[in-house]
């Protein structure tokens, strides 16, 4: 099950650059997922920033937001740098 305007957001991790970020979330039935965005808008000073979804893991559920997260780590090569290099990561 996809996200839905039922889902909650759990928690948005950008990278350094705040050009990438990662959004945990939790649907209705309580399962949780994520999804990879990238920023569209270069115009960081602009009151709505667009992005775009770039990584099509919203389908995939987890019982857990560890669960999911840890299969961010295993598939989202800028995120597992930011963990496990320490460098640059940002929490929105």
């Amino acid at each position: 099950m996809p996200w839905t305007k039922q889902t909650k957001t759990v928690r948005v991790i950008a990278d350094s650059a705040g050009e990438r970020c990662i959004e945990f979330f939790q649907r209705p039935d309580g399962t949780f997922g994520f999804e990879e965005y990238e920023r569209v808008s270069k115009e960081k000073s602009s009151i709505k920033e667009d992005w775009k979804c770039v990584g099509d893991y919203d389908v995939r559920v987890f019982d857990s937001e560890d669960n999911a997260m840890t299969e961010a780590l295993d598939n989202i090569p800028w995120f597992q740098q930011s963990i496990f290099g320490r460098t640059g990561l940002g929490f929105v």
